[in-house]
């Protein structure tokens, strides 16, 4: 029996369905949607448009055989339909006022007709543009205009279930920069001509390892990926202290040789793919696989530290975001993850550009996770290249559960697998207050930095948590840590010790690290969930956190550990090759 064309197109629209129901990755949905789209409308291409409200400019989320494409609003038959809000039917397009062949230019492909259509949320506000190119056969007619539209509502719905699912204010998912070098000429211009047809991403090639360095430091918002070349031993060189300094993914591409892929397992590379087994596809599968990837940690040590506060609203979630955040920035090599285990409904996802998370600390608690990929599923975000944040419960209603006895045997081996790919683990566990979660997690910690002002109530609370302290064994990784140190309410430096030493017959404790006030600028990037150690980075505040306690959280002779480290990798990328 035979499908006549109206059942194909009724499968189709099924499998539109069936497409939404189960793919929550964006690109993925929306290369999907385009590939069913070309089918049914019988085009060339398919090219989804989404405005930008930080850059006013439309910006491609998806576009067959071609990379990202930037417009401003007002360019082209695209911004004539997005301003309007009018779709456009153009069988011609050396007959429109509105077309704009820029992009033909630049990317060599003939656009002879299109078909624009506005895409609106849920409110009815138009978000983008939808557009297909190219009839095969013939010209586009009023079913295609129908299909059209009916399909952009799937895509606008996608666009917002992403948005939820991706936890993203602002970008609908973080897309990759890709790198590319390498001394082989032609294979670059093949690897680039295959990257612009199937993969979304910036696409920059450097001809020095220090010209990508320094395009990373100037870029910690954009997540990174190197695609190397290479013909001999000798082209790997230029990445040997790169792939010890920066954290990026490299996929190493070569020749068949058994030695040079052995060889490349020295400098701490993601994937080697020889020529002979090359493909468009294969790059594709690799890059996107990639971004379930966090890179092996390059030092033999891992440091856990806990951060709680005497009392609520000192400052420690304040302290704990932008000391983590500085070490990632001075580690570029190290993996640094900050935790937020939070009693009451955390807000550090909001400093990290979450405003909602779907997944929290509790969500990975509960899951059964096995792979990096489980672990970003289920909570884990990638923040840079290096950095990566585990939120906090979003509701009060969730600490019953987050403080309960399964969640403390779950947060034990959490904690456990999570020193082995991280070399840096901040905890920010709030309130000092005796709870079995949080003692677990202050005695898995290498050091735990106490909170305080300087206030009579303050200082007497700490007296009390100060003696428990050495009870339990912890003293010599107890860090005390005075913040608004120059407050108009603050005691003396010297009475605070008084109060806190006045039993003569034990060991003085001293107040070796101060935090001043800054309460105006402070105030202001609390205010607008901003981190003051990138708004204000010379500002008091962050000038002492660098002196006080940056030293004090980074590893001694990290160096010598990555050395060590980087020559045992062979043995780990044999395996890894070939097991």
């Amino acid at each position: 029996m035979t499908i006549d064309n109206s059942e194909h197109k009724l499968l189709l629209l099924l499998d539109i369905e069936k497409t939404m129901s189960i793919e929550h990755d964006l690109y993925q949905l929306l290369e999907m949607l385009s590939d069913i789209t070309k089918e049914l409308l019988n085009v060339e291409r398919c090219s989804v448009f989404v405005h930008e409200e930080s850059e006013n400019a439309l910006v491609t989320k998806f576009a067959d055989g071609i990379h990202k494409i930037k417009l401003p609003i007002d360019k082209g038959v695209v911004g004539f339909t997005f301003e309007s809000g009018v779709a456009q039917v153009i069988n011609d397009v050396s007959k429109s006022k509105y077309f704009y062949g820029g992009v033909d230019d630049e990317s060599g492909f003939v656009t002879k007709q299109l078909f624009t259509q506005p895409i609106y949320d849920s409110h009815g506000e138009i978000i983008g543009v939808f557009e297909a190119i190219n009839k095969i056969e013939g010209e586009f007619s009023d079913v295609d205009f129908s299909l059209l539209r009916l399909i952009s509502q799937h895509i606008s719905n996608g666009i917002e279930r992403a948005k939820k699912f991706h936890n993203s204010n602002a970008t609908l998912r973080k897309e990759i920069n890709i790198a590319l070098m390498g001394k082989n000429v032609e294979l670059k211009e093949r690897i680039k001509s295959d990257l612009k047809e199937n993969i979304h991403a910036e696409i920059e090639e450097f001809e020095l390892t220090q010209e990508l360095k320094k395009a990373i430091e100037d870029n910690r918002s954009k997540l990174y990926m190197l695609i190397l070349t290479v013909e001999q031993k000798e082209d790997l060189d230029e990445i040997d202290t790169f792939s010890t300094n920066i954290n990026i993914p490299i996929i190493v591409i070569g020749a068949d040789d058994y030695d040079l892929s052995l060889y490349a397992g020295q400098f701490n590379i993601y994937s080697y793919l020889s020529i002979s087994n090359y493909s468009a596809s294969i790059l594709k599968e690799k890059i996107h696989s990639s971004s379930n990837y966090i890179a092996s940690s390059k030092n033999k040590q891992s440091k856990v530290y806990a951060f709680t506060g005497i009392s609520g609203g000192i400052g420690t979630t304040t302290v704990a975001m932008n000391l983590a955040t500085l070490v990632a920035e001075n580690r570029p090599y190290s993996n640094v993850l900050y935790l937020d285990i939070s009693p009451t409904k955390a807000i550090s996802n909001l400093f990290f550009g979450i405003p909602k998370p779907i997944k929290d600390i509790s969500d990975i608690l509960a899951s059964e996770y096995e792979s990096h990929k489980e672990l970003l599923e289920h909570g884990l975000h990638q923040i840079s290249n290096n950095f990566y944040f585990i939120p906090g419960i979003q509701s009060h209603a969730q600490r019953d559960s987050l403080f309960s006895p399964e969640s403390e045997r779950a947060m034990s081996e959490l904690i456990y697998n999570l020193k082995k790919d991280f070399d840096y683990i901040f905890i920010d566990v709030g309130i000092a207050e005796d709870s079995e979660l949080k003692i677990l997690l202050e005695e898995m910690s290498d050091d735990i930095f106490v909170l305080t002002e300087l206030t009579t109530a303050h200082i007497s609370i700490l007296k009390v948590y100060y003696e428990l302290i050495k009870q339990v064994g912890w003293k010599e990784k107890i860090h005390l840590v005075i913040n608004r140190s120059n407050a108009e309410s603050a005691i003396s430096v010297s009475d605070a010790s008084d109060i806190i030493n006045a039993d003569k017959s034990s060991s003085q404790v001293t107040f070796d690290n101060t935090l001043p006030n800054d309460s105006k600028l402070l105030r202001e990037t609390w205010n607008y969930a901003e981190l003051i150690c990138h708004k204000y980075p010379n500002s008091d505040f962050v000038q002492a956190l660098q002196k006080e306690l940056l030293p004090k959280v980074l590893f001694e002779n990290e160096g010598n550990a990555q050395i060590e480290t980087k020559k045992e990798q062979k043995i780990g990328f044999f395996k890894r090759l070939f097991s």
